[in-house]
């Protein structure tokens, strides 16, 4: 699926920047649930393969960057986007 918007949704974007740098993990699963995701358990080591990429490359990563790396992984497979992205998503 190539329908995930290039900008960070709103409120992945507030949930990364509330948490630490290295707990990036359990942000991104706290909003993919509430979007009701379905992701599979034995996807996440190339997640976390390739954020460890990027923190070697940028030890400040911005939310951005790591939606970058989660847009990248969700697209690669497969995963469609949520009905209620934008509803959810939009600043208030």
């Amino acid at each position: 699926m190539k329908n995930w918007p290039e900008a960070i949704p709103h409120d992945l974007q507030i949930a990364l920047e509330a948490a630490r740098t290295d707990d990036w993990q359990m942000a991104f699963r706290r909003w993919s649930k509430g979007h009701g995701l379905k992701l599979k358990i034995q996807w996440y080591r190339g997640l976390h393969v390739n954020m460890a990429e990027l923190h070697e490359r940028r030890a400040d990563a911005s939310p951005q960057d790591h939606w970058a790396v989660l847009r990248d992984w969700l697209c690669r497979h497969d995963v469609p986007v949520s009905k209620n992205l934008a509803a959810l998503s939009q600043p208030d």
